[in-house]
């Protein structure tokens, strides 16, 4: 009996002995984790090799395997090293170059279409009538080109020669159109050049010649038809702010047809200058 209710003793001491071991290991464990925790709060967190501890980092974002796969960071402004961007589509590819060759053949289709509607008016434009308001000066009509080299000169310039051609035109109104352009003789290349319109008065001889010229002056002559002769005399002379002194004050000149050729003869006079002779030249006709 005694030896019995011993070991009964013994035993109860072994499982008490070991049950407060196990309960002294946890609560160890649990106080670690505790100062753990604290010091880990207390210290901002350093960048080494050993991993963070699964109670106070939490697990970072998985990246994605295929770069062309959506990610929630921020994308970068160039792909990484060794990341090959998807090729774009082939057949997107075509569909924008057939639309693109679409868009130039319209384009295209337009232009010519303009240039026909255009020649297709001024065609219109050169079969009109000529208006019988300018019926008299009918024998300016046409497009002429200097028949030899025009003489230049002028008190304070040396004299010089150029070639030019003119073109006298009409569009139904009762209004001659004009455009004169010079050459220079060995060159070719263009100096001056004169546009503008050529009115009469109804029931008269009295001839309006409005011309601007590519210097900066701007005229209105008037004159007096005579059969194939017609002579102009400067009313109004206008320039530009910044024209090349000295200042041309008057302009007159005069259109001659004689056996078939046009003759055209210009006086000048400017302020340090009297009125004298500055253009001669003679055209014959290269187009009705």
């Amino acid at each position: 009996l005694a030896s019995s209710s011993s070991c009964t003793f013994i035993d109860t001491l072994h499982s008490y002995s070991s049950t407060s071991r196990q309960e002294r290991d946890t609560r160890a464990r649990q106080r670690r984790c505790e100062q753990r925790k604290e010091e880990e709060a207390r210290t901002p967190p350093s960048h080494t090799n050993s991993p963070p501890s699964l109670d106070s980092h939490p697990m970072p974002p998985r990246e994605a395997s295929d770069c062309s796969a959506p990610t929630t960071a921020v994308a970068p402004t160039s792909p990484p090293s060794g990341c090959q961007l998807p090729k774009p589509c082939r057949g997107l590819s075509r569909r924008r170059q057939l639309r693109k060759r679409t868009r130039s053949l319209h384009a295209l289709l337009r232009l010519k279409k303009s240039k026909v509607l255009q020649r297709a008016r001024l065609q219109l434009l050169k079969d009109a009538p000529l208006n019988p308001a300018v019926k008299p000066l009918e024998w300016l009509v046409g497009s002429w080109e200097s028949d030899g080299l025009g003489q230049g000169s002028f008190p304070s310039i040396r004299p010089f020669n150029y070639t030019e051609t003119l073109h006298f035109y009409h569009v139904g109104q009762p209004v001659l159109n004009f455009m004169f352009n010079a050459f220079h003789p060995d060159t070719k290349k263009p100096m001056h050049r004169e546009c503008g319109f050529i009115r009469m008065e109804p029931g008269t001889q009295n001839v309006a010649f409005i011309n601007a010229q590519n210097t900066g002056l701007v005229e209105i002559e008037e004159g007096e038809l005579n059969g194939l002769e017609l002579t102009l005399q400067s009313r109004a002379v206008a320039r530009i702010s910044f024209a090349k002194e000295p200042y041309v004050q008057q302009i007159s000149r005069t259109f001659r047809l004689k056996d078939g050729k046009l003759e055209q003869t210009v006086f000048m006079s400017t302020e340090n200058q009297p009125l004298s002779r500055h253009l001669h030249i003679t055209y014959r006709r290269t187009a009705p």
